[in-house]
């Protein structure tokens, strides 16, 4: 309190954030950097060929900008990746596409990707960790109490809008809607307590990606949910080394 009192004192928190901090000061001052670096690249004309980046930047702002095509188009460009989940019919299948959704940075189930060995700050090594849930912690799927279950049915409520939004039918929305309850808390029932993430030691778990993949489906084949991992690294951390026997049980 002695070093931030006065900071405390000059500063009120915005109305629309619930919390504030100097992190949050230094966003903010990145996202207007940023903002004002996208608005000149759409506003400046450049020859694609000489200035290839400036052109990128400059597209992808507009295209972000042009709301009514956004509106118009609402779902649209997913509908290649809808088609493929559709015609998932096996098991192999939907691994096979959980590696794949993966391998475009769509974080299904759990959560991969590069960051420093936390005990050799020279390399970078693959990282997994558990993942899969829509509601910010594990402890919105298990807690008793009657606020966690009024956020959990108007979680479930939310879901239907998503997919009803998405074209489907209210009753089969609402329906898959309480599939989806049912498997994020499978996941939520086999993941860390925000307690035990906070243990360095327990939550370091580095291996050869050989090793992890034996601990997930179908190890060893080409569906494995492992497959990503073996394309840019030969080490791994599995934070909760335990999560991907979870998918064993899940997807027998």
């Amino acid at each position: 309190m002695y070093a931030n009192g006065g900071w405390i004192k000059r500063t009120q928190i915005p109305p629309e954030y619930s919390r504030w901090g100097s992190f949050n000061e230094l966003i903010e001052n990145n996202n207007d950097a940023l903002h004002n670096i996208a608005e000149k690249a759409e506003n400046t004309r450049v020859d694609p060929r000489l200035a290839p980046e400036t052109q990128k930047v400059s597209d992808y702002y507009a295209s972000g900008m042009d709301e009514k095509t956004i509106e118009a188009m609402r779902a649209k460009p997913l509908d290649d990746e809808f088609k493929r989940i559709d015609a998932i019919k096996d098991r192999n299948d939907l691994l096979k596409e959980i590696a794949r959704l993966h391998s475009i940075g769509v974080g299904v189930l759990f959560g991969f990707g590069s960051g420093q060995d936390a005990k050799d700050s020279t390399h970078d090594i693959a990282q997994a960790v558990q993942g899969g849930l829509g509601m910010p912690d594990r402890d919105y799927y298990t807690k008793t109490d009657e606020d966690s279950k009024k956020k959990r049915a108007a979680y479930v409520e939310h879901v239907t809008k998503m997919l009803s939004l998405l074209g489907e039918p209210a009753n089969k929305a609402a329906e898959d809607a309480k599939k989806i309850m049912a498997l994020e808390t499978k996941l939520a029932e086999g993941s860390r307590t925000r307690v035990e993430l906070r243990d360095p030691q327990k939550n370091y778990n580095k291996m050869p990606v050989r090793q992890f993949q034996e601990l997930t489906p179908d190890s060893g084949s080409s569906t494995s949910i492992a497959t990503p991992l073996m394309n840019f690294s030969r080490e791994c951390d599995p934070s909760t080394p335990r999560y991907p026997l979870l998918f064993v049980s899940l997807f027998r």
